[in-house]
């Protein structure tokens, strides 16, 4: 037992020897495409990627999107622990940059895929309606809509008791279809019909059957309206799209696989869609026309060749080029636009939702930091800068625990104000030993309203205890 012990101590203190750490920091830059310059002052939001030896912790925003005008943000924060697999989980919120009020859609852990239904993963998309917008989070998270005030509605579909809302496909003529669980814990599913005219109720106003069985392999995930009463049905799991027939209460397959794309959107009877060419590795966009007495799509039309990644949607197609930022209606036959990117790192991914473009900006990267000092006993350090506005640094260090079998030493750090209020939690969870670095920030929506003064800070780990005073100056 002592041999165990002793190697056990051994690996968590070698661990923290040779832990390594880098942090990416940035903002989301918008770019106005009707403007022929970049304004670098517009940015948005701000995200981190933290990547130490055995855990990753990512925050990003995964969706943007207009709703009346007003602009939001779904963003995630995402935690792995990189040596054991299937530990990690994702918290996602909905963020409202115009009012700058933040909402918390819930914890989503890893899904172990052994259940035999469809809807298991969260799809994490958002359906705007007139009256607010949908976050379609899956069957064991349910829905949530936002009403134009940002109250939110839960449709849980574990729930034992009311509509047990998994996910909404789309729309058939002007009516949206809901696929419902049938039991609580049934791996069955009816499909219906919404007008979504009483919401925040939710009603079901007509039944319609799908021409699939309730497995995960080909459980409709879509359905997408091409001509009349014909629409294209995606399938989970699966590329394909199936050309089905509007008949009375039913949808009846008239095709299978009419198509099979990864990425397409539809343009009236035109489906656009990514090709990849593999002896070039590039990606390229193209169209192919719906013959609606033929029943199949042809005229297949380049748009776009020779591509890196590219982001595209019914009209406009965008795409990065070493330092070039390039954007095209490929609708209406415009000539592309390019905005330099010179001196600005970005990430590859963004977004293109007309007239803007969202990309995600790296401010700072901290190269890999190799740590080779165990700490020897507890310390706090005095935040730095001090006085500071809108964020200050606190460092503290956690020597080796006696007890590594429990994940090392549990730690707490808080922040409270003059009377003793609690107005911060920015460590509460165990922690190896090692050197840590903690930044306060308050320019978060939370933090907003935090008025300038004396605010004191105070760690706690094991029998441990100090308390040091941090100066706001706004």
């Amino acid at each position: 037992m002592k041999f165990l012990y002793c190697i056990l101590l051994l690996y968590f203190c070698s661990c923290s020897i040779i832990a390594q750490r880098s942090v990416t920091q940035g903002n989301i830059l918008r770019i106005n495409i009707n403007s022929t310059t970049i304004n670098e002052a517009d940015t948005l939001w701000h995200w981190e990627k933290i990547k130490q030896t055995d855990r990753l912790f990512e925050n990003e925003c995964t969706n943007v999107f207009y709703q009346k005008e007003k602009l939001y943000l779904l963003t995630s924060y995402h935690y792995e622990y990189i040596y054991l697999s299937g530990m990690w989980g994702t918290a996602y919120k909905i963020l409202n940059l115009t009012t700058e009020k933040e909402k918390e859609l819930g914890l989503f852990g890893n899904v172990i895929d052994v259940l035999p239904e469809p809807y298991i993963q969260p799809t994490n998309s958002i359906l705007v309606l007139d009256n607010g917008f949908w976050f379609l989070g899956g069957v064991l998270y349910g829905c949530t809509y936002f009403d134009n005030n940002d109250s939110t509605y839960n449709f849980n579909s574990k729930s034992e008791t009311g509509i047990r809302l998994a996910h909404i496909l789309g729309k058939i003529e002007n009516d949206y279809v809901l696929a419902v669980r049938k039991e609580p814990r049934s791996d069955i599913y009816d499909y219906y019909l919404s007008t979504f005219s009483k919401l925040p109720e939710l009603s079901l106003d007509k039944k319609i059957i799908f021409p699939y069985p309730a497995s995960r392999s080909c459980a409709p995930i879509s359905i997408h309206c091409l001509q009349d009463s014909f629409y294209l049905v995606k399938k989970e799991c699966s590329s394909d799209l199936d050309l089905v027939v509007l008949s009375h209460d039913s949808l009846k397959i008239i095709k299978h696989s009419i198509a099979n794309f990864s990425r397409w959107v539809l343009s009236g009877k035109d489906l656009v869609f990514l090709d990849y060419d593999e002896l070039s590795q590039t990606f390229g966009l193209s169209k192919t026309h719906f013959n609606s007495f033929e029943l199949k799509f042809e005229k297949k039309e380049k748009l776009l060749n020779n591509l890196p990644f590219v982001a595209f949607n019914d009209s406009y197609a965008a795409w990065l080029r070493s330092d070039t930022l390039f954007v095209i209606n490929y609708k209406d036959g415009s000539a592309e636009k390019k905005y330099s990117l010179n001196g600005i790192k970005i990430k590859e991914k963004f977004f293109l939702r007309p007239p803007y473009i969202f990309l995600n900006k790296i401010n700072s990267i901290t190269d890999v930091i190799k740590e080779s000092i165990v700490p020897s006993e507890y310390s706090l350090s005095q935040n730095y800068p001090n006085p500071f506005n809108p964020e200050t640094t606190i460092s503290y260090s956690i020597p080796a625990s006696l007890n590594p079998s429990k994940g090392g030493t549990f730690v707490s750090l808080k922040v409270f104000d003059l009377l003793g209020r609690e107005v911060a939690t920015l460590v509460d969870e165990y922690k190896q030993a090692g050197t840590y670095k903690v930044i306060f920030n308050v320019k978060t929506p939370y933090m907003a309203s935090l008025p300038s003064g004396i605010y004191f800070y105070r760690l706690q780990a094991g029998s441990y205890s100090e308390t040091k005073k941090l100066i706001l100056m706004k």
